[in-house]
C-alpha cells in the first residue's frame, strides 16, 4: 500500500514538473520567436521593399500553435478577425501592402488582446505616427521641395508641451503634410503592359471597383481590356515594416504591461 502511495505521489510530481516545464517552454520560449522573424521582416523589407511569405505565414501559424498551447486559440481567432476586417479596408486603399497586412495578422497571432483590444488598433496607429514622423526626415530634401517651409513655425506649441504630448502634436502635424502631399513624391507614370500585382494606382480608375488603388493580376486585366496605355502609380514607396516593428517593441516593453 505504502508502495502503492509512493507512485501515485511520484506520478503526480512528475505531472506538475511537466506542466510547469511546458507552461514555461510556452511563455519563454516560443515567445522569442516574433522577436526572431520580426528583424528578418523588417531587413527583407527594407532590402526588397516587400516582405516573404514565409515569413509572414511562419509567424502566424507559429502565433496560433502558440495560442493552442496557452488556451488561447479562440481570443486569437477573433482578435485575427477583426484585425483582418479593419486592416483590409487600408489594404484595399493602398494605405499598406499585403506584406504588412500579414506582419501585423502574425504578431496579433501571438499577443491577440491588450487590456481588451486587439493588438493590431493599438500596433498600426502608433507605427503609422513613428512612420508620419520620420518620413519627412528620410525624404527631407523632395519633402522640402514639395511642401516648403510652412510647417516649421506650426511646430513651435510643441515646445510648451510636455514630452509625450509634444511626440503626438509633431506626429500628427507630420502626418498631415505627408498624406497631403506624399504621393507627389513617389508619383510615376507606367505602362499597363509592365504593371505587376501589388503595385499602387495613385488614384483610381474607372476600370476598377471604386476604392481600388493596389492593384491584383485580375485588376490589370481589367485595365488592359478598358485600353487603358499608361497609368499613374506610387512608385518605390517607403517600407513600413520597421515601424511596425518598432511600434510592436514600444508597446512591449515601455507602455503596456502584457496580461493577454
Amino acid at each position: 500500500m505504502q508502495t502503492l502511495l509512493n507512485q501515485s505521489k511520484s506520478v503526480t510530481k512528475l505531472i506538475k514538473t511537466c506542466k510547469q516545464q511546458r507552461e514555461r517552454v510556452g511563455t519563454i520560449n516560443f515567445q522569442l520567436i516574433p522577436f526572431i522573424l520580426i528583424p528578418i521582416a523588417v531587413i527583407d523589407d527594407i532590402v526588397r521593399r516587400e516582405i516573404h511569405p514565409i515569413i509572414n505565414i511562419a509567424l502566424l501559424i507559429g502565433g496560433i500553435f502558440y495560442s493552442l498551447l496557452t488556451a488561447s486559440f479562440f481570443r486569437a481567432i477573433v482578435s485575427i478577425f477583426i484585425s483582418f476586417l479593419a486592416l483590409y479596408a487600408l489594404y484595399y486603399a493602398g494605405f499598406m501592402g499585403g506584406g504588412d497586412l500579414l506582419l501585423v495578422m502574425g504578431l496579433t497571432s501571438w499577443f491577440p488582446f491588450v487590456r481588451g483590444v486587439p493588438l493590431s488598433l493599438l500596433l498600426l496607429p502608433l507605427a503609422e505616427l513613428l512612420s508620419s514622423i520620420s518620413y519627412p526626415f528620410i525624404y527631407f530634401r523632395d519633402f522640402t521641395k514639395v511642401v516648403g517651409w510652412r510647417w516649421v513655425p506650426l511646430l513651435f506649441p510643441a515646445l510648451l508641451l510636455p514630452p509625450f504630448f509634444a511626440f503626438i502634436y509633431a506626429g500628427l502635424l507630420f502626418s498631415y503634410f505627408w498624406m497631403r502631399n506624399a504621393y507627389v513624391i513617389f508619383l510615376r507614370e507606367k505602362p499597363v503592359e509592365e504593371l505587376e500585382p501589388e503595385d499602387v494606382l495613385a488614384f483610381g480608375s474607372p476600370c476598377l471597383p471604386k476604392g481600388r488603388r493596389v492593384l491584383q493580376s485580375k485588376d490589370i486585366d481589367l485595365l488592359k481590356e478598358c485600353s487603358e496605355k499608361r497609368v499613374l502609380i506610387l512608385d518605390n514607396l517607403p517600407p513600413f515594416a520597421p515601424f511596425i516593428g518598432l511600434a510592436f517593441l514600444l508597446l512591449y516593453f515601455h507602455i503596456f504591461s502584457w496580461r493577454i
